[in-house]
């Protein structure tokens, strides 16, 4: 058991690893980063038996993955339509991102044109599909990753924070048994104001509303565990901070996000300015 366990805690980081990847891909590098991320979720036990059922069992009646994609592909701002089931929604957003990539559709303009949100610029057309289509597979696979995670008892509420797209930044954090995080490793930084910033910001956390405190309660228990690490992630650890600063709200609560930011600025240059 505790080696499953440990197998699926790779697994989380790695899924958000490759789905960061994926959400942050520009038009020019849409298809290698489908592939790679479908090759993923083929590859992993875990993932392909959650596919598989979707698509056993929960396929809308009479889909065709080819007839949806010649649709779009043939009317300019035409979208693809979903299930309402995560399920269902995961095995209709595979089929289609499987097929694309088998069609060598991933660069075709009338495809994506739907996606652009009244830009022309390929980029933003990339952008939109990988938000508004490749998104709802991220999420249906990471849901069933973090169930599979408290079936084992990981934890009994998993915490995860997945910061996926252009923030560059993807982590999974999963606690044993509730207990809470002492941070014990300074990485150049003192370990007891770092303790300290922190237990305040989670005794600041009343301050917000009931989704922002998810948001920041996620985003600080991911940040202890990238501070426990033995060479914390500048870029994660960034993306994490700007999560927490992103929220305007609660007057301690933001100064203790501020000084977070000075205290950590040493190992992130130019976080604060």
């Amino acid at each position: 058991m505790d080696s499953e366990k440990i197998e699926l805690r790779k697994l989380l980081f790695k899924h958000s690893a490759e789905a960061s990847n994926l959400l942050r891909s520009d038009y020019n590098g849409l298809n290698t980063a489908l592939t790679r991320y479908l090759n993923f979720i083929d590859g992993q036990p875990v993932t392909r038996a959650f596919i598989e059922d979707c698509v056993a069992n929960h396929l809308p009646s009479g889909f065709d993955k080819n007839a949806e994609i010649d649709e779009v592909n043939s009317d300019p701002y035409t979208i693809f339509n979903f299930p309402p089931s995560c399920e269902g929604e995961s095995a209709v957003t595979y089929l289609v991102l499987k097929a694309i990539v088998d069609r060598k559709l991933c660069q075709s303009f009338h495809l994506l044109l739907g996606y652009a949100h009244g830009s022309r610029k390929y980029d933003d057309m990339a952008e939109g599909f990988l938000n508004d289509v490749a998104r709802r597979l991220v999420n249906g696979v990471n849901q069933a990753i973090t169930l599979k995670g408290i079936e084992l008892g990981l934890d009994e509420s998993v915490t995860q924070v997945n910061n996926f797209g252009n923030s560059g930044a993807a982590i999974a954090s999963q606690t044993t048994n509730g207990s809470s995080t002492t941070i014990n490793q300074s990485n150049g930084i003192d370990v007891n104001a770092l303790n300290d910033i922190i237990g305040k910001l989670e005794s600041s956390l009343h301050e917000l509303s009931s989704e922002n405190r998810t948001i920041a309660a996620d985003a600080i228990a991911a940040m202890k565990d990238v501070f426990e690490t033995p060479q914390p992630k500048p870029s994660i650890l960034k993306s994490l901070w700007n999560t927490l600063k992103g929220i305007n709200e609660g007057a301690t609560f933001i100064e203790n996000v501020t000084k977070l930011g000075v205290l950590i600025a040493p190992i992130l240059p130019g976080i604060i300015g």
